[in-house]
């Protein structure tokens, strides 16, 4: 009994210890949490499909709000699937 509930108490340290290393490594430490890839994707098509801004402003806007290398923000605004070239507006009038 004794010694299931030691090696429970090791295991929950050590698995705590391998996700502080891991979110220290991912930007924790500079204050930074970790975003997912598909959102900023998302965003980056927003912003170039809806808004209508061009990649070049949508690199700097990805690096200013989400802190993104250059390289990762640039990788984020050219993988965007299905994009549409002229703005789609919702509320077109028919007739």
């Amino acid at each position: 009994m004794v010694a299931g509930v030691l090696l429970l108490s090791v295991g929950l340290v050590v698995g705590f210890a391998v996700g502080w290393a891991v979110g220290w490594r991912t930007g924790f430490r500079e204050g930074r949490s970790t975003i997912p890839l598909a959102t900023i994707r998302a965003l980056a098509t927003h912003l170039r499909v809806c808004e209508g801004a061009p990649p070049e402003a949508v690199i700097e806007r990805l690096r200013a709000d989400l802190d993104l290398d250059a390289d990762e923000a640039r990788r984020s605004v050219e993988v965007i699937p299905n994009e549409v070239p002229a703005r789609a507006s919702p509320l077109r009038r028919i007739g």
